[in-house]
């Protein structure tokens, strides 16, 4: 899909297909001029100074259609994260990468390099706010409800906790590992990251979840 660069806002990240299944078509457009105007803002201002002002004069929408959706500035910007972490999760059950006993953790990390890379300017912008402990922690919670669901679905008898808390474990420590890569200024090519994580994950989260 080619898009103009209007149109793209961590195009392969966010979950639209939620937005557009929970919500009607007007409020989606609006939230996606919020998020635009949002993540624009946010590439040479810190959240803490963006006001909805800001956002209103940038998206090009009145004070009234701002407080239709968010009362705060802040509130706006934790849908718009648990609208990527959706995202994340979809395109990770899309690939079959996640609720699996045959888990590969060098696959979780090509997958969130891949989405970045789609991405990279608007990576950039919120990778302060994806590094913090916060973003994290929400992801953790967010998959600990998928995976939830997902095994308690299942016929075969599991170990639920067990299960639950192997993979949240596995993949938010798997995400700080491939921060802490970036952070460091990759000093390995990522096939060797991929390798490394593979060796210290795969094989233990695997064992763990056919118990």
């Amino acid at each position: 899909m080619i898009c103009s660069k209007s149109e793209v806002f961590l195009l392969p990240i966010i979950d639209y297909d939620l937005m557009m299944r929970t919500e009607d078509k007007r409020v989606v457009k609006t939230k996606k001029a919020i998020f635009r105007a949002l993540l624009s803002l946010l590439s040479s201002t810190p959240i803490t100074d963006i006001t909805i002002t800001d956002i209103c004069r940038t998206a090009m929408i009145n004070r009234k259609t701002f407080y239709c959706h968010y009362n705060t500035v802040f509130l706006a910007f934790l849908d718009m994260e648990n609208l990527i972490i959706q995202g994340i999760i979809a395109e990770l059950k899309k690939r079959q990468i996640i609720f699996s006993s045959d888990f590969q953790a060098s696959r979780f990390i090509r997958c969130t390099h891949d989405l970045i890379q789609d991405a990279p300017e608007d990576f950039r912008t919120l990778y302060p706010y994806f590094r913090n402990g916060a973003f994290i922690r929400n992801f953790g919670i967010a998959l600990g409800k998928e995976v939830s669901w997902y095994v308690r679905s299942k016929p075969e008898g599991k170990d639920v906790e067990n299960f639950i808390f192997s993979y949240v474990f596995s993949i938010t420590g798997l995400l700080v590992s491939y921060f802490d890569w970036i952070d460091s200024e990759y000093p390995v090519p990522l096939e060797h990251l991929e390798a490394t994580v593979d060796k210290a994950f795969s094989l233990p989260l695997q064992n763990s979840l056919k118990a």
